[in-house]
């Protein structure tokens, strides 16, 4: 299934999935926006893994799949630095090993213990000095006082209420009420039916010269309403305002300086008239924007009309300057020249396509309309948008209107130029995102960090400064060969029963393309059923082959199998080829609980069978204590005792030990005369209190358990709750190697225990009769002001 597939650039190869957080985590409009689409694309690509961004490719394309995602887990440190970096510059790291880090704990903890001591005794007024310091104070008490009062100030009725509270409302006879009041103020303060397209300026005409501005236009009005005016706040001083020839006074005035002039059902003319103050440059707003606007201006230049159409909802008046008055400073009165911020996304993918966004920066809230340089092989596809000359867009703002944007087509090319002019009236930003099939060398200047590292594509920012320019050297690196399938995860569960064993087998998998993939299964498996994503699938082996059709993206698949094998004293479960590379094996093995696990291997990481270990070393102890010339037992009897209580706990020989080794102690002790009597007994009832708990101990927990319960073998490591043992590999070629155990039935170890706990019963009667002998030795008692074993006489009666 190798064929050749689309190489990514240098930067990250593999992003994440677009997210709605990740998107909203731009603060630019414009980079959030070509993000959306971009993922907006990738969701009509297939059924990839959600965790991915799908790019789009040509048809015929073969993409590689990749290896298997790796489940290990490590501990992550972040690092970082402020100021700039010089490649020269190095950073090391200082870390110290688990040993050191397990002492400093322990310093940490014995320290701690010893300042909560020092707390403790300054709290009872005990003062410790503490070496290079002066004696510690004692610990002065301190009183908090905390007083929060608060008293409730009396609400009292208002004179209409007290008139409510003391009877009932009366009404005058004849006087509606509020349900037929209520209807009546709806019906007359109800908008007109053709509200909110009431009224329409089908023509405007603005004429100016000098210092004088006059605005003629048509309106056609459906219903008595007011229509707002244009007006250009207080650089436009109205003298004249008439409606079809007729001087008005009914007017009103919005809170951003607005004129509005009511009229009548009909057509009219609306003329207004005044003087201009004395500014550089003037922003006419058109509240309604009129169909056909004709501008006659002389001393003045326009701009915001295009075939005699507004761009936006206003139009710009700019001064003609004398030579001779050009370096003259702007009066007070004039306001800022229009300057924008332009941000153009190029997203390189299938299909080029560029996203420019417009940013009002100045004038704060006026309309404004700027001519915007197109990139060479940019077509604009937005209607709304005009373009001069195939070149250059023509953008407006309306009042109050923040950011406008537009989308294009950009032909592909090898190299691309983009580039600000030093005069350019306003600022701009790159941001390019490159699908991985092509390979984009920038020059030119560096870029800059992107605003969201952890975005779901790697964006190269660029910021440049007027009269910087940026060349781009595009190329499609030639594809390599490479898996389209990627095995992520495998569990494979074998039960070993006494007739047969049942084997799940589980694996999820990733994959570009669909296609027949064929896993080599144990040819005496009979097959019981196969799961696709939970769905169930009628399919079977053909000499131990199973076709499974594999779809495009992220899927699952669950087989299970039965084979005649019964469990033996090997238990090796058959392999299985899965035909491509895998990663994340979890093979488990189980088996019937009337098996004595022996030893078990496997691949990977697994558990372990401690106890062999720990009986070599028990048998050298052993051999060390039978040469010891005080000790109570030979090698052999040490030796056999220590073989029947491995397997249930080792703590219980330790107590054995320990007491046979105190009894030999009291056989060889020979006390002094002058020792005090209640020492002698004490020592006496401590030893006849240590034989009752060691032989309750080894006749319950050690002969009893050992004959119902099941023998333990310490193994330690990955091992699953009643006899399952699992074992972890990190990859493979494509063949599950299945684990091993080694194992005898249950009823051998019953045998061999009963076969030790009857030659224990011989040696406990040995060993106590030896020890009461032991016990005695000297006396068992010792009375006071007598000798060891003496009695009190006894009077004759």
């Amino acid at each position: 299934m190798a064929a050749p597939a689309a190489v990514g650039p240098p930067p990250p190869p593999v992003a994440d999935a677009i997210t709605a957080e990740d998107i909203g985590a731009f603060p630019d409009g414009g980079v959030r926006e070509s993000l959306q689409r971009a993922a907006g694309n990738a969701k009509s690509a297939g059924y990839l893994n959600s965790m991915q961004v799908v790019q789009r490719y040509a048809a015929g394309t073969v993409l590689q799949a990749g290896p298997g995602i790796p489940a290990w887990q490590y501990n992550s440190y972040d690092y970082y630095w402020s100021g700039p970096v010089e490649s020269a510059d190095t950073v090391r790291f200082i870390y110290v090993g688990p040993v050191v880090l397990f002492f400093w704990r322990l310093l940490g903890v014995i320290a701690l213990a010893a300042l909560f001591a020092w707390l403790a005794l300054l709290s009872y007024g005990k003062r410790i000095p503490l070496p290079g310091f002066p004696k510690a104070a004692s610990a002065a008490t301190l009183l908090l006082l905390c007083m929060a009062t608060g008293v409730p100030s009396p609400s009292w009725a208002s004179a209409g209420d007290e008139a409510n509270e003391s009877g009932p409302a009366v009404t005058a006879p004849g006087a509606p009420d509020d349900d037929l009041l209520a209807e009546l103020k709806k019906r007359l303060t109800a908008a007109p039916e053709c509200s909110p397209h009431c009224a329409e300026i089908s023509a405007a005409r603005v004429t100016v010269e000098g210092d004088r501005l006059e605005v003629v236009l048509q309106v056609s009005a459906l219903a008595n309403v007011a229509v707002p005016m244009p007006h250009a706040s207080d650089r436009w001083q109205l003298d004249d305002v008439s409606v079809d020839a007729r001087g008005t006074v009914a007017m009103a005035r919005d809170h951003d300086a607005s004129l509005w002039v009511p009229m009548t059902a009909g057509a009219h003319s609306v003329r207004l008239a005044g003087r201009l103050a004395s500014a550089e440059s003037i922003q006419l707003a058109f509240p309604q924007r009129p169909r056909v606007i004709d501008v006659s201006a002389r001393g003045w230049t326009t701009s915001g009309v295009n075939e005699g159409r507004l761009v936006s909802g206003s139009l710009e008046l700019a001064r003609e300057r004398a030579a001779e008055r050009s370096g003259d400073p702007l009066e007070a009165g004039a306001e800022f020249p229009a300057f924008v911020r332009v941000d153009r996304v190029f997203n390189l993918d299938l299909d080029w396509t560029l996203d420019t966004y417009v940013t009002r920066i100045a004038p704060q809230r006026a309309a404004l309309s700027v001519e915007i340089p197109l990139v060479r092989g940019e077509s604009v596809l937005t209607s709304s948008v005009k373009v001069r000359n195939n070149d250059t867009a023509l953008v407006g703002l309306g009042a109050g209107e923040v950011m406008t944007q537009w989308h294009s087509g950009l032909a592909r090319a090898e190299t691309l130029e983009v580039s600000v002019p030093a005069d350019a009236a306003r600022s701009e930003v790159w941001s390019f995102i490159v699908s991985p099939q092509w390979n984009v060398e920038f020059e030119g200047f560096a870029p800059v960090l992107p605003e969201n590292v952890n975005a779901p594509s790697w964006v190269f920012r660029f910021m440049p400064r007027p009269g910087e320019k940026l060349s781009l050297k595009v190329t499609r690196p030639q594809g390599v060969k490479g898996t389209t399938l990627a095995i992520d995860s495998v569990s494979l569960n074998t039960t070993v029963g006494t007739r047969s064993s049942t084997t799940a087998l589980q694996f999820s998998y990733r994959s570009t393309q669909g296609g027949r993939h064929i896993i080599k299964l144990p040819e005496t498996a009979r097959v019981t059923s196969v799961t696709f994503d939970g769905r169930p699938q009628q399919l079977r082996p053909e000499k131990g082959e199973l076709p499974l059709s594999l779809a495009p993206g992220s899927h699952s698949m669950d087989i299970t199998w039965e084979e005649s094998n019964d469990v033996g004293m090997l238990t090796h479960p058959s392999a299985v080829d899965l035909k491509s590379p895998a990663s994340n094996l979890t093979l488990n093995l189980s088996l019937p609980g009337s098996r004595w696990i022996l030893a078990a291997w496997g691949p990977g990481i697994g558990p372990a069978v401690l106890y062999w270990g720990e009986l070599v070393v028990f048998i050298a102890v052993a051999w060390l204590l039978g040469r010891w010339s005080k000790s109570p037992l030979r090698f052999t009897e040490w030796l056999l005792l220590g073989l029947g209580l491995s397997t249930q706990s080792w703590a219980v020989f330790c107590l054995t030990a320990a007491w046979l080794i105190a009894m030999r102690w009291r056989e060889n002790w020979k006390p002094a005369d002058e020792l005090p009597s209640w020492r002698f007994n004490a020592v006496q009832v401590l030893l006849a209190g240590f034989t009752f708990i060691t032989i309750l101990t080894l006749v319950f927990s050690g002969i009893r358990n050992g004959l119902l319960a099941s023998p333990d073998m310490h193994i330690a490591g990955s091992r699953d709750y009643g006899n399952g043992y699992t074992w972890f590999q990190d990859q493979t070629a494509g063949v599950l190697e299945t684990p091993s155990i080694f194992s005898v039935p249950m009823w051998i170890y019953r045998a061999l225990f009963f076969a030790w706990a009857s030659w224990m019963a011989f040696a406990l009667v040995r060993w106590l009769r030896w020890a009461f002998n032991a016990w005695k030795t000297g006396g068992l008692w010792k009375v006071a002001g007598g000798k060891s074993g003496e009695r009190a006489p006894v009077a004759n009666g």
